[in-house]
């Protein structure tokens, strides 16, 4: 548990976590969704931490089961400064047949925020959702 708390809570903590500070109007959505202040105190920022669960067991030696177990304690007992979304995937992918992104872009306001934080090899887009999570709220 120790091991797990470190890695989620520790900024270079070594582990398969990937951690993303929160935007502003995240930061705004998180808070209202969570009825708290948006005030945070000085050096502190919201972030999203993201993991695969596969890895995140087998860093910390345990099955995939007891890891949600202590998320969901986590979660549970630190309600209102922690928010669990289980089985999430951690990238998505994006192809585009027939249009182009930059048509698409023109009239789906969602891509338009998204697209610009993928990556982009040969016509496939791949987007970490923690990372778009953060960014948009």
């Amino acid at each position: 548990v120790r091991r797990l708390l470190r890695m989620l809570l520790l900024k270079n903590e070594p582990g398969p976590c990937q951690r993303y500070d929160l935007g502003e109007e995240a930061v705004a959505a998180a808070c209202a969704r969570m009825g708290v202040d948006v005030r945070q105190p000085d050096g502190w920022t919201p972030y999203c931490a993201a993991f695969e669960e596969r890895e995140a067991a087998r860093e910390m030696n345990c099955s995939t089961d007891e890891l949600h177990s202590v998320l969901a304690h986590l979660s549970r007992h630190a309600r209102g400064h922690v928010s669990l979304m289980s089985n999430f995937p951690t990238k998505l992918k994006l192809r585009f047949f027939r249009s182009s992104p930059a048509e698409l872009m023109e009239i789906d306001p969602l891509l338009r925020q998204v697209l610009p934080l993928a990556k982009k090899v040969g016509s496939t887009h791949s987007i970490e959702t923690a990372k778009a999570l953060a960014k948009m709220g």
